[in-house]
């Protein structure tokens, strides 16, 4: 799958060498897991962004990557970044309707696998 979720709110979209991004997708879980084991809050879309950012920016002579963050935090909510192959991540702009409305499924997605959806259903009901 070209789509992998980092957390519970944040997504990438994968382009390119499938191995280059598999891996680098995996270096950037690992290290946002630490980062909420160390801050105790939610890693922020701008923070998985520039960790894509830095993990592909210096290594660019050796990879195939075009990556999409995207996903939802706290503080600046519905965000969405791009990064191209050898080029530094920017902020997209996030008027996408279709990005926007495949980013809230899919993160409506993963809550019903998880139950989260049901229980606040039927706490209200």
């Amino acid at each position: 799958h070209k789509i992998t979720p980092m957390t519970d709110k944040i997504f990438v979209c994968r382009s390119g060498s499938a191995a280059d991004t598999q891996i680098i997708s995996d270096y950037c879980r690992y290290y946002l897991s630490m980062h909420h084991i160390e801050l105790g809050e939610d890693p922020r879309v701008e923070t998985t962004a520039r960790l894509f950012n830095q993990l592909c920016y210096h290594n660019k002579e050796m990879l195939m990557a075009s990556i999409i963050v995207g996903g939802y935090d706290a503080r600046k909510g519905g965000q969405v970044f791009e990064h191209s192959a050898g080029r530094r991540a920017h902020q997209a702009a996030v008027h996408h309707r279709r990005l926007r409305l495949f980013l809230h499924l899919r993160l409506l997605r993963c809550q019903l696998q998880r139950g989260y959806v049901q229980r606040r259903v039927h706490r209200v009901c």
